[in-house]
């Protein structure tokens, strides 16, 4: 697993990326929800991902959403 600092660079990095995008388009980043895919990812990185904003995560199986909501309390 990379660095919980290398994981939450990227988020920022990403997270700014579409902020500009949306504010390019004359529109407010905040009308726009990005959803983070946690699908294959360990807790440890959601929960990092997690500490920098991010409410909205995507998973395939909700065995695994239950587990890392578990993991992450």
């Amino acid at each position: 697993m990379e660095s919980i600092e290398t994981i939450q660079a990227r988020y920022r990095d990403i997270r700014a990326k579409v902020d500009d995008a949306y504010r390019s388009a004359g529109r407010d980043p905040r009308d726009v929800t990005l959803i983070a895919v946690s699908k294959t990812h360990a807790a440890e990185a959601v929960g990092a991902v997690h500490a920098c904003g991010q409410n909205d995560f995507g998973e395939n199986y909700a065995q695994e959403l239950t587990e890392k909501a578990g993991a992450l309390r």
